[in-house]
């Protein structure tokens, strides 16, 4: 499979993109609500996680994550049926980094359930990781215990260097560190 290569596009953390994308990412995890009983809970969520972000993270860099124009890309509906869509600057994904003097730290990162697979995150972790590395910082993240995106994490080389009940910090060490 080849991979594509996705463009991060920064944007203002309270802008609708974010919102809308956010919106996806709550209907995934709950189908079963509908959209008119979401959508009040998807703003409430949305800005509570805003508000947390910007409190811990002034200066995070939140960025859109688009495909490339006029890309084809197999799409999964609803789980099970597998279709071609053409991409036109749509996006995909959302990205959220914190680049500080001591670490680059990956805040957030969601591709859509119908995006999934492509190669998306990986690409979009190895563009963050290789920021990192130039600025010979480590490259950490958080993660839930049962996330099955850990193995993707691991296959990018970041390893588990504390861990909670319900977390996992994983850590990208900087060039010629150990």
């Amino acid at each position: 499979m080849a991979l594509v290569e996705p463009t991060l596009v920064s944007k203002p953390a309270a802008s609708k993109i974010f919102r809308s994308l956010f919106f996806h990412l709550l209907r995934e995890r709950f189908a079963f609500i509908s959209d008119t009983q979401l959508h009040p809970k998807a703003d409430i969520q949305f800005n509570a996680r805003h508000q947390s972000y910007h409190f811990q993270w002034p200066n995070a860099l939140w960025s859109v994550i688009y495909l490339p124009e006029n890309l084809t890309v197999k799409r999964v509906d609803n789980g099970s049926s597998v279709s071609e869509c053409t991409i036109n600057n749509t996006p995909v994904g959302y990205v959220v980094v914190n680049y500080a003097e001591s670490e680059t730290r990956i805040i957030d990162l969601y591709v859509r359930q119908e995006f999934r697979g492509q190669g998306i995150a990986s690409q979009v972790l190895t563009q963050v990781i290789q920021q990192s590395h130039k600025n010979n910082l480590p490259c950490i993240l958080t993660v839930g215990v049962e996330n099955s995106a850990i193995t993707l994490y691991e296959k990018l080389h970041f390893i588990e260097v504390a861990r909670t009940q319900t977390d996992i910090l994983m850590k990208v060490a900087a060039p010629g560190s150990q």
